[in-house]
């Protein structure tokens, strides 16, 4: 609700600078937080990708094309339609069209004005939709991988992650900070510990989270000798991210 209300009329914002959209983009990025209750260092790509959320500048790109379809299929006498001529024509810098052109090469929407006038606009609503996600999730995908907290996490695609929608609400957050790498370590927070990273209570391994799984100090009385592999936390299996959690909550709480 409040993305359509931030983006009423997006579709036919005129000159809409890098400022304006990175205003926008902070609103989005602050309610994204609020709702899933991040820390502050937590990556802007990572919730992004755990929430299947598109950021707004693609959900943009998507409105205006839709728009240039209908402005496409309006009466070669309305005036509107001749002003979308002119700028096809005779284009001059910011003009609308020039940035609706960009849109269709940034999402490989690859249609002539001929063809994108006749398809419907159901069927070019589910091209526009599906290339809007894909071009944010491989973007967002790219930026993860920069970034050393969450370069490990593995994504299909740009949804929901299962775990948040069939785990306990505990179970879940648990799980968040764990993918998210924000459990209170010192390798997650490793400018504040560059003297000593060493484990607190062990005082030989390096004080991360998989240590926490095997840390002699942590051992649970009635604990399983096989314990799960840390690394299924960084994967999709809602079983496997479920015994991670399991067995991290025991050591941690």
């Amino acid at each position: 609700m409040l993305v359509n209300k931030l983006l009423t009329n997006a579709e036919v914002w005129y000159g809409l600078t890098k400022q304006q959209l990175v205003a926008l983009e902070n609103i989005d990025k602050l309610l994204l937080r609020k709702m899933t209750g991040a820390h502050s260092k937590t990556t802007i790509e990572f919730l992004y990708l755990e929430m299947g959320c598109v950021p707004l500048k693609y959900i943009i790109k998507g409105r205006r094309i839709m728009y240039l379809h209908y402005l496409l299929n309006r009466s070669e006498n309305d005036m509107i339609y001749n002003f979308l001529m002119a700028q096809i024509k005779d284009p001059k810098k910011d003009d609308w069209y020039l940035d609706v052109e960009d849109d269709m090469k940034e999402l490989q929407i690859n249609l002539s004005h001929e063809q994108l006038k006749k398809i419907s606009k159901q069927k070019l609503s589910k091209i526009v939709k599906k290339q809007v996600k894909q071009k944010a999730f491989e973007d967002l995908s790219e930026v993860k991988d920069t970034h050393k907290k969450t370069k490990n996490l593995k994504y299909d695609q740009l949804q929901i992650q299962p775990y948040l929608r069939y785990l306990t609400l505990d179970d879940a957050k648990m799980a968040f900070k764990i993918r998210s790498n924000m459990i209170d370590v010192k390798s997650n927070f490793s400018s504040q510990h560059r003297q000593n990273m060493n484990c607190r209570l062990c005082l030989i391994e390096i004080d991360d989270q998989s240590h926490l799984l095997t840390c002699e100090y942590l051992k649970i009385d009635d604990e399983v000798t096989s314990l799960p592999e840390y690394s299924n936390i960084n994967g999709s299996n809602v079983h496997d991210i479920s015994e991670v959690v399991k067995v991290l909550k025991n050591k941690i709480r």
